[in-house]
């Protein structure tokens, strides 16, 4: 009886050991298993819109910029919208602010809508060189304009550089001089081309890009503000087969998130989207050099009439540019402060 006793209590402290040792290991496992999970980033959305056709050389240099983000940080995963699938180029830079969308692409001419600095790319006569564009942007003046961007809930992850040489006024009627466009009403950008428009004698008109063609054909205007690249992309030539290289200002385009939302991202992260955005934007001045001689032999092709003003021509262009510019930057002093480094810089 005492035998068969004391096999009855080893047998319980043997179950109570083997019940002991099995909780340790389940709380051991879920330790570990709990400190794995801690170190597995989650997947991150990001919603990326932007209004170009999928096939136009900025286009490419965004969707670059979404390959190599993904390849160096497979947590960030996208869904992209081009063709302005989700919001048109205008409404885009809200939709960000607002957190509809998580990034964009977004013109220079757009953000100066809501960023008084980002005006000066639109400033007529003043940028005669994408290297000048380039220099600009990595001068301190980035920072102002990064800043400006930043209170508007903004964070600018890279600028993209359309060829400042290509810049100019396309239209249904050849223009040599200003005396020919006296009368005609054009499409405009901003304020600054418009205030140009007026200067040379031009009825200006407000419009998204994508109406532009309906717009020329149809008669509703005889010239818009455009660049060789657009002309080309967007079949301008078809209807407006002049193009006139003058300086009107210049395009950046900038690769935009929400504030908030990139604040929030872990380092990684936060670093992958900055890190690629600064390759593709180092390519982006000698791509847009390229793409200019490129868009000029496809242009000839095409047989768009490309017409560069001689020098005694581009004078009457340019004639009181200083009246010009002090009188569009009058209301926005940081702007033209900006305007005269930029004069000096060149």
């Amino acid at each position: 009886m005492k035998k068969y006793a004391k096999l009855c209590l080893l047998v319980i402290l043997m179950v109570a050991m083997i019940i002991n040792f099995s909780g340790c290991s389940k709380k051991e496992v879920q330790k570990d298993t709990k400190n794995s999970t801690k170190e597995v980033q989650e997947d991150t959305k990001i919603r990326f819109n932007y209004g170009l056709p999928e096939k136009h050389d900025i286009a490419y240099q965004l969707q670059d910029w979404v390959k190599l983000v993904s390849e160096k940080d497979n947590t960030l995963k996208f869904e992209v919208y081009p063709s302005a699938q989700l919001y048109k180029d205008a409404d885009a830079i809200e939709a960000v602010i607002t957190g509809a969308i998580e990034s964009a692409h977004v013109y220079s001419f757009n953000m100066a809508t809501i960023v008084e600095e980002f005006s000066i790319f639109d400033c007529p006569f003043l940028f005669n060189s994408t290297e000048l564009m380039a220099k600009v942007v990595n001068s301190p003046i980035r920072e102002k304009m990064d800043a400006s961007a930043s209170r508007k809930g903004l964070k600018i992850l890279g600028y993209l550089y359309w060829a400042a040489e290509s810049q100019g006024v396309d239209s249904t009627k050849f223009l040599k001089v200003p005396e020919d466009a006296i009368g005609l009403n054009g499409r405009v950008i901003g304020p600054e081309s418009a205030a140009l428009w007026e200067h040379w004698g031009m009825n200006p008109s407000f419009m998204s890009g994508s109406e532009v063609y309906m717009a020329l054909q149809r008669g509703v205007i005889q010239t818009t503000h455009a660049n060789i690249m657009s002309v080309i992309d967007r079949k301008l030539y078809e209807v407006a087969p002049n193009m006139t290289i003058l300086p009107i200002g210049v395009v950046v385009s900038c690769i935009v998130i929400n504030e908030d939302f990139f604040d929030k991202l872990p380092a990684a992260q936060q670093k992958a989207l900055m890190d690629v955005a600064a390759e593709v934007e180092a390519k982006s001045v000698g791509l847009a050099k390229e793409n200019n001689e490129a868009m000029l032999k496809r242009a000839a092709e095409l047989k768009v009439n490309i017409y560069m003003p001689t020098p005694e021509e581009m004078k009457l262009w340019t004639a009181n540019e200083d009246e010009v510019i002090n009188k569009i930057y009058k209301e926005r002093p940081n702007a033209l402060a900006i305007i005269k480094e930029i004069q000096k810089m060149k």
